[in-house]
């Protein structure tokens, strides 16, 4: 059964989220996230480019790869990640 956050945010995105914000000391790329969330590469590339251009993302080229963090100066950074830790539970991690 779905949990809360994916209802309000849809599953990729609140999969994509709690992976993000509950461990915002990690970067990751696409790959890792698909592992974790099971998601395809194609649908977390525009999740991801989406939460990037809001600002809930920070974007960084490491040689050929894209990795994604958290932006803990992001306004709502601590409100969303509060959501995510009652409502999806803690992100599986590598």
């Amino acid at each position: 059964m779905p949990g809360i956050a994916e209802y309000l945010l849809g599953q990729t995105r609140s999969r994509v989220l709690a992976a993000l914000l509950l461990h915002p000391e990690k970067a990751l790329h696409v790959r890792e996230l698909a592992r974790l969330t099971g998601a395809s590469a194609g649908s977390l590339h525009r999740e991801l480019r989406g939460l990037s251009d809001a600002g809930l993302l920070l974007r960084s080229e490491v040689g050929r790869q894209v990795h994604y963090q958290a932006n803990t100066q992001s306004p709502v950074f601590n409100d969303l990640a509060g959501l995510l830790r009652k409502t999806a539970g803690v992100a599986r991690t590598a």
